[in-house]
């Protein structure tokens, strides 16, 4: 998988908070920003730092949202801090994780919201029109009793990549796990399904479920060049290329 790096963080409250772009990346890297918030309004335009905003999970019915961006990484970013403000104070949940080997998102992010509680939250099923694509699953987002942090179990057959949650002692929480795998053929993924679950086991460790399903398309390999143009009494020619070997053109 051609996950290079991710860097997380929580906050338990506040109206601007920031994550950073792993110090291990490289110009060229694909970053996805991901912030898991609890009940506001996002009111940055990350567009005027070279952002794409792919979209956000519909509002649980109380607020919470996952939110996605990505960008092409050039030097200025590597290490750098990102800042997201929002309307009111909330809860965070956020990472930015740098992808190599991928052209960009091979489809457009899908999202699912269920406003009744789960302990198995699911992200959606996405169509890829590109074969060997990686499927990346965000399961979040609000754990249902206030206070509790919570963590995720991925189901097999992915690789987890986080699991996170702020830790606000008196209000409810934002969490979510990323888990990643490598696609097969062009066509329908499937839904793939965590469980939710608190370290005390007499919590109720239901979500409101927020989720995301993001496929990446893989850069090709470069094609070998067998041929090349030369000048040749005035004209143009294709000539095959041709290694010595032994002392003989092969």
């Amino acid at each position: 998988m051609p996950l290079r790096a991710i860097n997380t963080a929580i906050y338990s409250s506040g109206t601007s908070r920031v994550v950073t772009v792993p110090i291990t990346a490289e110009e060229g890297d694909l970053a996805t920003l991901i912030v898991c918030r609890t009940n506001s309004t996002i009111t940055s335009d990350l567009s005027i730092s070279g952002w794409t905003l792919h979209g956000s999970s519909a509002a649980t019915v109380t607020g919470g949202q996952i939110t996605i961006w990505t960008k092409f990484i050039t030097a200025p970013d590597i290490g750098a801090t990102v800042t997201v403000e929002v309307a009111s104070t909330t809860r965070w949940a956020m990472a930015v994780m740098a992808r190599h080997g991928v052209i960009g998102m091979d489809v457009a992010p899908v999202f699912s919201t269920l406003s009744d509680l789960t302990a198995t939250p699911t992200a959606p099923s996405i169509t890829t029109v590109s074969s060997n694509t990686e499927l990346v699953s965000i399961y979040g987002s609000q754990p249902y009793a206030s206070g509790t942090p919570i963590s995720f179990t991925i189901p097999v057959g992915q690789t987890e990549i986080a699991d996170i949650s702020s830790t606000n002692g008196s209000s409810v929480n934002a969490a979510f796990a990323i888990g990643e795998e490598r696609l097969g053929p062009i066509g329908v993924s499937g839904t793939r399904q965590a469980i939710s679950e608190t370290a005390d086991t007499l919590i109720d460790d239901r979500v409101r479920q927020g989720t995301a399903t993001l496929a990446f398309a893989v850069a090709s390999g470069l094609t070998p060049v067998t041929e090349v143009s030369v000048r040749q009494s005035g004209a143009w020619v294709t000539k095959p290329i041709k290694t010595r070997n032994g002392g003989t053109w092969v």
